[in-house]
C-alpha cells in the first residue's frame, strides 16, 4: 500500500509546475498533499504565488480563503503585490485587513510593496506616513524599503530630499548599496546636476561601495549628454581600469550617443566590435543602429541590418517598429517609402504584418495607431 506523499518532493513539484504556468496541475498536487494531511504553509504559499504570477488573482485569493492552516506573510505578499502592480490599492489594503484579522503581522516585504505602490499613486509624501506607521508597529525598514523612497523622490524631482535620506541611512542602521547610489545618480543626471553626480560616484568609492556596471551606464549616459560620447569613452577606459567590465547596456548607451551625434560610422564600428568585448548585440543595439542608419538615409545598410537581425536570431519586434516610426520625415514620407520594401518583407518574416500584408507599408495608409494595435495583437 503506497505511503503518504512526501511533502518536500511535492513542494518542489508545485514550484516547478507554477514556474511553467501549469497552476491547475500544481493545485492538484497540493490537493493530494492536503488529503494526506501533509500540506504545509509553504506549499500553499507557493501555489498562491503561482496563481498571482499567472494573473489569476481570484484563484490566489480563493486558495488563501480555503487554507486549513494559518497563512503567513509569505502567503499574503504575492497577492498584495499583484493588486498593487495593477493599481488596485483598495483591494491590496483589503487583503492587508484580512491579514491582520487572521493574526498575521505584515513584514518588511509587505510594507515595502505597499510603500512602492503608494509612491506611484500618491507620491512619496504619503509613503513617508506609511513608513512612520511601519516603524511604530515594530517593523524595521531595510535598504530595499529606503531605495523605493529614494527612487520616488528622484522621480518627483526632489533630489535634495533623496540625498538627505541617503546620508541619514547609517543612523537607521542601513548602509547604502549600489542601487541606492545608482538611483540617486540617475536623478542627479536627469536634473543635469553634473558636479553633484561626480561627488556621488566619489562617495561610493569612499564608502567601500565601488560603482558597478549599472552605475557606470548611468554615469556614461549623463556624460554623453553633457560632453559627448568622446568624453564618455575616456570614462569607459577608467571603468575597465577599475576592474568593472562594461555590459551590453553600457555599450548601448555609447552607440546611442554616437548615433545622436551623427557619428554613425563610429556607432557601427563599436557595434561590430561588441563580440570582441564579450557582448552579444541585443534588440536595443540593433534598433539603435538601425535608427541611426535610417536617419542618415542609408536605406541599403538599414535593409541589410534588418536581414542580419533575423539571421542572428534577434528579429525586429514591436519595439523596433515603434522606434522606427519616430524617424519622422525620413522613413514614412512619400518620397522614400518606396525605397524600403525590404523592411516590410523582413518584418513579415516575424509575422508582425500578417494583418496588413497587402498594404504598402501600413502606417502610411492606415495610420500608426491602427498598425501598432494589430502588431501588438499578433505578438500576444
Amino acid at each position: 500500500m503506497p505511503g503518504p506523499p512526501d511533502v518536500v518532493t511535492c513542494s518542489v513539484l508545485i514550484k516547478k509546475l507554477c514556474a511553467d504556468r501549469r497552476v491547475a496541475e500544481a493545485e492538484r498536487v497540493l490537493d493530494a498533499l492536503a488529503a494526506a494531511g501533509a500540506a504545509d504553509v509553504v506549499a500553499y504559499s507557493t501555489l498562491v504565488n503561482g496563481y498571482c504570477r499567472a494573473g489569476r488573482i481570484d484563484d490566489a485569493q480563493r486558495v488563501i480563503a480555503c487554507m486549513p492552516l494559518a497563512p503567513n506573510s509569505f502567503t499574503y505578499n504575492p497577492l498584495i503585490r499583484a493588486y498593487c502592480v495593477r493599481g488596485r490599492m483598495d483591494d491590496a489594503l483589503a487583503v492587508l485587513d484580512d491579514m491582520l484579522h487572521r493574526g498575521c503581522s505584515p513584514d518588511v516585504v509587505t510594507y515595502t510593496i505597499l510603500l512602492e505602490a503608494t509612491c506611484k499613486k500618491s507620491g512619496y509624501g504619503q509613503a513617508m506616513e506609511l513608513l512612520d506607521e511601519m516603524r511604530a508597529k515594530g517593523c524595521v525598514p531595510n535598504i530595499v524599503t529606503y531605495n523605493v523612497l529614494i527612487n520616488a523622490m528622484c522621480n518627483q524631482g526632489h533630489v535634495d530630499e533623496a540625498i538627505e535620506l541617503l546620508n541619514t541611512l547609517p543612523s537607521y542602521g542601513c548602509r547604502p548599496n549600489s542601487i541606492s547610489y545608482s538611483t540617486l545618480l540617475k536623478g542627479l543626471c536627469s536634473s543635469k546636476r553634473w558636479e553633484d553626480a561626480e561627488r556621488i560616484v566619489a562617495q561610493m568609492a569612499q564608502n567601500d561601495c565601488p560603482p558597478d556596471e549599472f552605475t557606470y551606464s548611468i554615469l556614461l549616459e549623463g556624460i554623453c549628454e553633457r560632453s559627448g560620447y568622446k568624453s564618455a569613452l575616456k570614462h569607459l577606459e577608467k571603468m575597465r581600469a577599475e576592474g568593472c567590465t562594461p555590459n551590453i547596456v553600457t555599450y548601448n548607451v555609447l552607440i546611442n550617443a554616437m548615433c545622436k551625434e551623427e557619428h554613425i560610422h563610429d556607432a557601427i564600428d563599436l557595434f561590430n566590435d561588441l563580440p570582441s568585448y564579450g557582448c552579444k548585440p541585443d534588440a536595443v543595439s540593433y534598433t539603435t543602429v538601425l535608427k541611426g542608419l535610417l536617419t542618415a538615409r542609408r536605406w541599403e545598410d538599414a535593409e541589410e541590418l534588418m536581414a542580419e537581425m533575423v539571421r542572428k536570431g534577434c528579429p525586429p519586434n514591436v519595439v523596433t517598429l515603434a522606434t522606427l516610426k519616430h524617424v519622422e520625415g525620413y522613413i514614412f514620407d512619400s518620397e522614400t517609402i518606396s525605397s524600403i520594401p525590404m523592411c516590410c518583407e523582413v518584418l513579415t518574416l516575424r509575422g508582425l504584418f500578417q494583418a496588413i500584408s497587402n498594404v504598402t507599408f501600413g502606417i502610411s495608409l492606415l495610420g500608426e495607431g491602427h498598425v501598432l494595435h494589430n502588431i501588438a495583437r499578433l505578438e500576444t
